[in-house]
Formats: structure tokens, C-alpha cells, sequence
């Protein structure tokens, strides 16, 4: 069973130290399309639609179509920071980094239930923030992250009712609730937790003890009633749809059985989570060596192997996908994270501190390299305060990054190692900025043709992406009208058609022109990049021209004057 807790304000305050810088780093890629997931432009353009109709059950695509592949809650969250913040990029994915920051939280928690030690559950947080996986699902307003965030909710509440001395009532309500609002955010996926769980406490004699706990009727009831909810409404609704779009998306389009498609899953399956944490582990297997002594996950008690049972069905879950992503491990990340803290925490403390200082300390020689270089280039590109700025701003991070270095607590050398990256990522942004910004989207939305027109009289034609990254930066909670391609338009003249038709098709562009349109041509930035046209484009000071021939573009045509 669980022993009393061991934590003070020295883990609290590192921790909302390192939150911090995470937060800081992630807000330049939450507030532009600096990156754009395409899955994103399904769950804006639905939330949009509801803030638009008022019919908040049911998913809409552009084309006004029913989209029931995924549950509401993700058009919710968007809808939910749109409506608060306005219309844009901000607005649309400020929920996401909220869900990430009460992510960090709640994995710091979860080692605290399972460890009772404040240095391990740091060190959680600091693994999970450094982590590029849960980075890159902190800036795309797609589902992962609400369903990790869900999920682990209700990974907290199975454990502290299997393996807590003191349970409480809202255990079972974390439990089960977050079962449910997962469901409610991507499928049956959190089914899969749920039967975990509950197979695990009947099958396995360690975990039985407590097993009755998690007979909890209230909670299970409420929560059932809730995750079924939407489900049975759009089964009276539009079963036909509900089970095409949804079933499909979730069974019967995503399974493919063959001996390459489970190896090559179970490779992205373990690079998910290996990869990212490769210093780390690599840590793990230095200090094993040195101090002859393994890793291991029994100091924890039975919690930590829950956590692994956990995410080794995770894995296997998705073996006979017909395709994978890696972020399909996003909801393991966080128990993963907690699990390699408490190996780094099983092996001597003076060992795990010698080579986490060397780690840190060859991490710092391949900084000063990527600083120099932004420094070099800093001073090409921008103006010369700016540049000086930068170069300011790298002295003093220096200076606090070789006290660390030199420091004798392990939570301090670890907080400062998992933040390099991070300050690394947040150093590039001015370099990001200059070269792929504006994206195509805001430079279409602030055109003056597109801010003078109703989104009914302008018409995208062939790239629906593109469409919801201007409408979203518009203002316009309406939709552009999309077509597959300018032959779905009758009678395509500057008398009959739409005031605005935006293409990126230069084709197309060029048959407008000669039915009388003119042809304005809107320079965003540029991302299919050339690494010598990059060097070249740099050294010559030129970044601005480069990026206005060999950068993206897009037509706009419209009636003459």
C-alpha cells in the first residue's frame, strides 16, 4: 500500500519554474499557423459552423455535411476558446495549451499517488515537457491531447481506488468521468482503459484487495448515461452516418492484419516513446553500468506496474492498424514519463546525478553550437537591436544554464535539461517568423477584396485547408464556399460568379484571366523550403525576396473595377 507523501515547495516551485518556460515557448506556435495539422481544419471549421448555427450535437464540414467520424468535445474546446477569444488562431487553440499545462499538473500528481516522492514526480514533469511527442500535440487543436488529458484523469482515479490507503468519493467520478469524456472526444479507446482496469482487479491476485472500490454506482451510472448520450442521439438522428462515419473511422477502415503492418506498428509504437526520451534512458543504462545495480519499478509498489500493464496494452491495441501515427501514444506518454522517473530514481542518487550532469552538459555544447549560428544568422536578418537583444538574452540563459551544470541536486541539473530544448524551439521562432510567416491563410483574410465581401460571395476552389486558415482569421464564423475544382461553378464570369475566387492552382488562375477576371497574386510564406536556397537567401540578406518568389501562393480573382 501507499506510505505518506513526501513533497514540499522546492518541487512545487521547480516545477511551475519549468511550466513556465514551456508555457512561454509554446505561445508563438499556439498564437500563429506556424504549424498547421490538416486534421485541424475538420474540427475549427466544425466548431465554427456551431458558434454560426447554434446546433452544437452535431459536427458539420464546410460543405454543411454531417461529420460524425469523432464525438463533439474537440469542436466544443475550439468553439469554447473561439467564442472567448474571438475569431483566430489564438482563439482556436488556447484550449489546447490550457489542456496541457493541466496535464503536466496531473502527471506531476499521478507520480506523487504512485511514488509518494516530490523528486520523482519532478522529475515526471520534466521528461513530459522536453518530450517532442506531447509538444507537438500542445499546438494542434486536434483530439490527442483532450483525450490524454481525459485519460489520464481517469488513470488517476483507477489507481488511487486500487492502490490508496485513503481513497476518496471523487476517485471513483475521476474514474469513470474521464472514461466518459473521452469517449465523448475520440471513441472507444478509453473503453479499452476502462475494461483494463477492471479485468486487472478480477484477474490479478495483487490487484483484488481493493477491487470492490471500484463498484461505485452513482459515478458509473452518470457516467455511462453520459458518454452514451450523444451516441444514442445521433443513432435516432442519422444511424446510417453514425455508423458509417464513426464505426468506420474507429474499427473497420483502421484494422489490417499482416506480419509488416504489426512490425512496422510496433516500431512507431516504441519510437513514440522511446525516441523522445532517448537522453533520458540513455541515463538509465550509464548509471546501471556504472553502479552495477538495475532499474527498476518495485520500489513504487503494484501502482507502477498498473501504469505499465497500461501502456504495453496501448501498444498492442493498435498492432493490427492498417495505418499509424505516433500520436496515437499520446494518452501512454504521461504514465510513460512517470515510469522512467522512477527507474532514474531506483539507481543511486550520486550516480543518476554524474551522468545526468555529462547528458546536460553535452546537451549545452550542442546549444552554444545552435546559438552561435542563430546568433550569426540573427544578425543578418533582423535589425541590429533585435539581433543584440538575442544575443543578451543567450548570455544571461548561459549563465543559468552553468550554474545549473555545477550544481550538487539532481532536480536541478534534471529541471535545466529538460528546459534546453525548450529554449532552443522558443530561440528559433524569430527565424521561423521571417521565413514561413505569413501563412497563406491570414494573407488571403486581410486582403482587402476577402474583409469587403460576405463569406457566400467568395468561393475556394480545390484546397479545403486553406479555406478554413482564412476563414478562421477572417472573422467570419460562416464558410467560404469550397469546390473540388472552378467546373462545379456555372457560368464562371465577372458578371455571374462569386465576387472572390481564391485557387492555388496557377491553372486555374490563368483560365479566370482569360474569362475576364482580374488576377491579384497573394505571396505567404515559405515552407516547402530549399536548405542551399535557405544559406543563400541568408547570406545575401535577402530572406524577404526569396520568400516572395520561391514562397507559397495563392490567386485571387475578382470582377473588374
Amino acid at each position: 500500500m501507499m506510505a505518506s507523501t513526501r513533497f514540499g515547495s522546492r518541487e512545487v516551485g521547480r516545477t511551475a519554474i519549468v511550466l513556465l518556460i514551456f508555457v512561454v515557448s509554446m505561445l508563438p506556435y499556439t498564437s500563429d499557423f506556424i504549424f498547421f495539422h490538416p486534421d485541424e481544419r475538420h474540427y475549427v471549421q466544425g466548431a465554427l459552423n456551431m458558434l454560426d448555427t447554434g446546433e452544437i450535437l452535431t459536427p458539420k464540414t464546410g460543405e454543411g455535411e454531417d461529420r460524425l467520424t469523432k464525438p463533439p468535445i474537440t469542436y466544443w474546446m475550439s468553439a469554447g476558446g473561439l467564442k472567448l477569444l474571438g475569431s483566430g488562431v489564438p482563439g482556436m487553440r488556447t484550449a489546447w495549451l490550457v489542456m496541457a499545462v493541466a496535464i503536466v499538473l496531473l502527471t506531476f500528481r499521478l507520480a506523487l499517488i504512485v511514488t509518494k516522492n516530490g523528486d520523482t514526480a519532478f522529475l515526471a514533469t520534466a521528461l513530459l515537457v522536453s518530450n517532442f511527442v506531447f509538444i507537438r500535440a500542445t499546438f494542434n487543436a486536434i483530439p490527442d491531447l483532450p483525450l490524454c488529458l481525459f485519460m489520464l484523469i481517469a488513470m488517476i482515479g483507477f489507481t488511487r481506488l486500487l492502490f490508496s490507503q485513503s481513497p476518496r468519493p471523487s476517485d471513483a467520478w475521476e474514474a469513470y468521468g474521464g472514461i466518459a469524456l473521452g469517449i465523448l472526444t475520440k471513441g472507444l479507446l478509453p473503453l479499452v482503459l476502462l475494461a483494463y482496469a477492471l479485468l486487472s482487479a478480477t484477474i490479478f491476485k495483487p490487484f483484488r484487495e481493493n477491487a470492490r472500490r471500484l463498484i461505485a454506482p452513482v459515478p458509473m451510472i452518470v457516467s455511462a448515461v453520459v458518454a452514451a448520450s450523444w451516441f444514442v442521439y445521433q443513432f435516432f438522428r442519422a444511424p446510417d452516418i453514425l455508423v458509417g462515419q464513426f464505426v468506420g473511422d474507429q474499427i473497420t477502415k483502421k484494422i489490417g492484419f499482416s506480419f509488416s503492418t504489426v512490425t512496422e506498428n510496433a516500431l512507431f509504437s516504441f519510437g513514440a516513446l522511446i525516441i523522445p526520451l532517448t537522453g533520458w534512458l540513455f541515463v538509465i543504462a550509464t548509471a546501471s553500468v556504472s553502479s552495477r545495480r538495475r532499474p527498476g519499478l518495485s520500489q513504487a509498489g503494484l501502482a507502477s506496474w498498473f501504469l505499465a500493464g497500461w501502456i504495453c496494452l496501448n501498444i498492442l491495441i493498435f498492432l493490427p492498424g492498417s495505418s499509424y501515427y505516433h500520436r496515437y501514444m499520446i494518452p501512454s506518454v504521461p504514465a510513460f514519463c512517470v515510469l522512467v522517473a522512477i527507474a532514474l530514481t531506483s539507481l543511486p542518487a550520486d550516480t543518476v546525478r554524474t551522468h545526468l550532469r555529462r547528458l546536460f552538459k553535452l546537451g549545452l555544447a550542442g546549444a552554444a553550437l545552435v546559438m552561435a549560428a542563430l546568433a550569426v544568422i540573427y544578425g543578418l536578418i533582423l535589425s541590429p537591436w533585435a539581433a543584440a537583444l538575442f544575443i543578451v538574452a543567450v548570455l544571461i540563459a548561459s549563465v543559468l544554464f552553468l550554474r545549473a551544470a555545477r550544481s550538487d541536486e539532481t532536480g536541478i541539473i534534471a529541471g535545466a535539461l529538460a528546459a534546453l530544448p525548450m529554449i532552443i524551439f522558443l530561440s528559433c521562432t524569430p527565424l521561423a517568423y521571417d521565413v514561413v510567416m505569413p501563412d497563406l491563410g491570414k494573407v488571403i483574410a486581410e486582403s482587402a477584396v476577402i474583409r469587403e465581401s460576405q463569406p457566400d460571395a467568395v468561393v475556394f476552389v480545390g484546397e479545403p485547408r486553406l479555406a478554413v486558415m482564412a476563414q478562421v482569421q477572417s472573422g467570419h464564423v460562416k464558410p467560404f464556399k469550397q469546390v473540388a475544382s472552378l467546373s462545379e461553378l456555372e457560368q464562371v464570369t465577372p458578371k455571374t460568379a462569386p465576387r472572390a475566387i481564391v485557387t492555388l492552382n496557377e491553372d486555374t488562375a490563368k483560365q479566370l484571366a482569360e474569362s475576364g477576371f482580374d488576377i491579384t497574386t497573394l505571396h505567404g510564406g515559405w515552407r516547402k523550403i530549399d536548405a542551399g536556397l535557405l544559406l543563400q537567401a541568408i547570406a545575401s540578406r535577402k530572406v524577404g525576396a526569396y520568400r516572395q518568389q520561391y514562397g507559397d501562393r495563392a490567386y485571387l480573382a475578382s470582377a473588374p473595377n
